[in-house]
């Protein structure tokens, strides 16, 4: 025999019920156009991660990998990773079949967006970073309601950690955002 109260077990019957309520009627009319929104932000949290490993090895490569850049990238890196992993997770519990096409779709996503910035290494990568930072975050705040990703609200401070590599931000969002109409 439990411990439950009538009112409590009341209360966990009518909370299943409504549950399951709205699981069959799906998003609201309203609700919809967050849809595209919401799946275009978790694209855009893949990019960010492909664009965080680019920035580590050109970094490298131009020799401007120093202490105090490696400790804010780490933790810049960090931030990328849980929220990516919160998306991937998030989607494959939906099924094996919608994570399967947020690969596809980050990967076609990140091809786009690395083929129409002309900037040099470590140049371009920063810059792919910070816009996509800033790209992400302002989609996140036009969600509301069940489609606000949490774990995405971090990635803003991204910018900052990285101000120490002294490269110009040469604010590219637009250019990415243009050669991402779907």
């Amino acid at each position: 025999m439990t411990n439950l109260s009538y009112r409590q077990a009341m209360l966990i019957k009518h909370t299943a019920w409504m549950n399951t309520r709205l699981l069959a009627r799906g998003p609201r009319p309203e609700d919809e156009r967050y849809v595209p929104l919401a799946v275009r932000m978790l694209t855009l949290v893949g990019c960010l991660n492909y664009a965080m490993l680019d920035l580590e090895s050109e970094l490298t490569a131009s020799g401007l990998f120093h202490h105090e850049t490696k400790r804010r990238y780490t933790q810049a890196q960090t931030l990328v990773s849980q929220a990516h992993g919160v998306a991937w997770s998030m989607l494959r519990k939906i099924d094996d079949r919608a994570a399967r096409q947020y690969n596809d779709k980050t990967d076609e996503a990140y091809r786009t967006i690395s083929g129409c910035i002309l900037l040099e290494a470590p140049q371009r990568s920063y810059n792919i970073v910070l816009s996509l930072c800033r790209i992400i975050s302002s989609l996140n705040g036009r969600i509301s309601g069940r489609y606000d990703f949490n774990p995405a609200k971090p990635l803003v401070r991204i910018p900052a950690l990285l101000e120490c590599i002294g490269i110009e931000d040469c604010k590219i969002d637009g250019i990415i955002e243009l050669n991402l109409i779907d």
